[in-house]
């Protein structure tokens, strides 16, 4: 990952993870996948095509998982302005919540490299 990938993924990684409280998908190192900032277990570098096919910087999320029921119900609801009760709690859509995650993970990272 370059620096840019680096700092950018580490921003959006830290948003999701206040956001959803999710932990981890502990990867670790092998011959696929590195961890790349040691105080930040979200964040590795994989061998994905979709990096080899674009010209960097590229960052690949994958904070929610369908085989979570709690992710499955707030896709199942669809998109909605505000918030609705979905798996018994209040939440703004899951795609509203992806962008704002990615936004403010961007604009953490460019506010940090002036």
């Amino acid at each position: 990952m370059t620096p840019v990938e680096t700092k950018v993924a580490g921003e959006i990684a830290h948003r999701f993870a206040a956001i959803t409280g999710f932990p981890p998908v502990l990867y670790g190192n092998s011959a696929n996948t590195v961890l790349v900032l040691p105080d930040n277990p979200y964040v590795v570098a994989r061998d994905l095509a979709l990096n080899r096919e674009h010209d960097g910087p590229v960052v690949v999320t994958e904070p929610y998982f369908m085989n979570q029921p709690e992710t499955l119900a707030r896709l199942l609801a669809g998109d909605y302005d505000g918030e609705r009760l979905v798996a018994g709690k209040l939440r703004p859509s899951i795609f509203h919540e992806y962008a704002r995650c990615v936004a403010e993970g961007l604009v953490a990272a460019y506010s940090r490299s002036k």
